[in-house]
């Protein structure tokens, strides 16, 4: 699986994100945003294109319905921040702390999430087309009834996460540890699990495993 990465002009400039006032259709394009609070900020449908934003306080924002395409999250908190019906497009989060952000309804294409916290986010309903989920921490997040092309998880802690309706076929989970995982049977048909994984997948089917002597 190829993801394409953000596609980012080589000299950004350095703005303030109230810049996007500027703009009647809330755009902000080809620039850097660093080191800057914008804990609570609303927006509605916003546009973010090539923008690379670095060591920035997110969290509870909410960019409803925001169109993002070629832009990198370097080091920023996103915890309880609002993306639900975005759309994401070649975008890169790198050391990200994303506690319990809302992606539900969402499209996600050429996505990466590398080193990152997702713990109790919320993908509901969403679709998910080659995306990858790198040595990132997913425990207890919502995977609920969405759409997956091309996806995968490495080297992730996946504890708990809910694919209730998502159909795994084809995922490969066997870099990925967890414990138990909240899904069904029809769910997990043509999923890629290790032997250990199998055993306990197995208890899901009702079948007892004994060993021989």
């Amino acid at each position: 699986m190829k993801i394409r990465k953000a596609k980012i002009p080589y000299k950004l400039s350095e703005v303030s994100f109230q810049t996007i006032y500027e703009d009647e259709d809330f755009n902000l394009r080809n620039c850097q945003v660093s080191e800057d609070s914008l804990e609570g900020e609303v927006i509605t449908s916003p546009i973010f294109t090539q923008v690379i934003f670095e060591n920035m306080n997110l969290m509870n924002v909410s960019f409803e319905n925001a169109d993002l395409t070629d832009v990198i999250f370097r080091n920023c908190d996103l915890s309880n921040a609002n993306f639900s019906e975005a759309s994401f497009f070649r975008v890169e989060f790198r050391n990200c702390k994303l506690l319990g952000i809302n992606l539900s309804n969402a499209s996600l294409r050429h996505v990466t999430f590398e080193k990152s916290i997702l713990e109790m986010s919320a993908f509901g309903y969403s679709r998910l087309q080659q995306v990858e989920f790198a040595n990132s921490s997913l425990k207890d997040a919502d995977l609920y009834e969405c759409e997956f092309k091309d996806v995968a998880f490495t080297e992730s802690n996946l504890d708990g996460v809910n694919f209730a309706g998502t159909a795994l076929k084809g995922i490969d989970l066997t870099s990925s540890h967890f414990t138990k995982l909240v899904l069904s049977i029809d769910d997990l048909a043509g999923c890629i699990v290790s032997s250990e994984q199998a055993v306990g997948f197995a208890g899901l089917l009702g079948l007892i495993i004994q060993e021989w002597a």
